[in-house]
C-alpha cells in the first residue's frame, strides 16, 4: 500500500504543536475563565415528579449558583421523603396544584414519565 502521508511525516508535523499544547503555557491557555456571576437573586424552582429523572434534575439545579430548590412535589410519599432529605430547604408538597399556586416558586419543572390525569376530572376531558 502506498500512502501519500506516512507515520513519520505525521509525527514530525504533530510534534511541535503537541509540545506547545502540553507546555505550562499551553495548558494555562486551555483553562476556561470562570463564568461571571449573574446579577440578581437566585431563581426559586419547584420540581414535580421525584422519581429518578426528578431527583437528577433537582440535584443538578441544586448545584447551580443561580437556582434554589423552593418546592418539591410527588404524590408517592417515599419519593417525596427521599428528595426532601437531599433538598432540606425546599417545601415538600404532595399536591402539584399547591406547588403551582405557591408564590414562593418562580419556575416549575415537571419530571414525570407518566401522564396522570387528576381524579377529579372525567376521562377524556
Amino acid at each position: 500500500m502506498d500512502h501519500p502521508f506516512d507515520r513519520r511525516d505525521f509525527l514530525k508535523t504533530a510534534a511541535g504543536p503537541l509540545a506547545l499544547l502540553l507546555s505550562p503555557r499551553g495548558l494555562a491557555a486551555s483553562q476556561a475563565a470562570p463564568a461571571a456571576a449573574v446579577p440578581g437573586p437566585a431563581e426559586r424552582f419547584g420540581v414535580i415528579g421525584l422519581g429518578a429523572w426528578g431527583r437528577e434534575i433537582l440535584d443538578a439545579l441544586g448545584r447551580a449558583e443561580m437556582a434554589q430548590a423552593a418546592g418539591i412535589c410527588d404524590s408517592y410519599e417515599p419519593f417525596l421523603k427521599r428528595a426532601a432529605a437531599g433538598a432540606p430547604r425546599a417545601e415538600a408538597i404532595a399536591d402539584w396544584r399547591r406547588l403551582l399556586d405557591s408564590p414562593a416558586i418562580d419556575a416549575v419543572i415537571v419530571a414525570n414519565a407518566h401522564a396522570h390525569a387528576p381524579r377529579d376530572r372525567p376521562r377524556g376531558a
